[in-house]
């Protein structure tokens, strides 16, 4: 889902609010307690990231897998690295990157600019 609307006009009020971070003023608001949600900030931060790693570092467990199994890799132990590999398999990690390039293929984007287009998005700011 995407809010468009003008400056002003409320859209990263209501994300606070759904978020949790803000109370209504008047009213009242309420979500289900096992809302899953994902957003992009509206400050994104300067990286040489490309924009499929963006998007798979948004999965921090995957992400903690990878940094352990390059110890254990380093470290030679086998019987880690095994074990590793087999939770890695459990949270897709082996199909991540398709999964990524997924997500940013259903942003219409054709997938030679996904980079250059991460980048002006990066510069210019993701909005709300």
């Amino acid at each position: 889902m995407g809010v468009i609307g003008a400056n002003g006009s409320g859209k990263s009020s209501l994300f606070a609010l759904v978020r949790g971070e803000l109370q209504p003023e008047s009213g009242e608001f309420s979500r289900p307690a096992d809302l899953k949600m994902a957003w992009v900030a509206q400050e994104v931060p300067a990286l040489d990231t490309s924009a499929i790693d963006y998007v798979v570092d948004g999965d921090a467990t995957l992400r903690e897998v990878e940094r352990a199994m390059h110890s254990a890799d380093a470290a030679h132990d086998g019987a880690r690295i095994a074990a590793l590999h087999a939770r890695y398999e459990v949270l897709g990690g082996y199909s991540a990157r398709a999964r990524a390039a997924q997500l940013l293929a259903a942003s219409a984007l054709r997938p030679q600019t996904w980079n250059a287009a991460w980048r002006a998005f990066r510069a210019a700011g993701a909005c709300a």
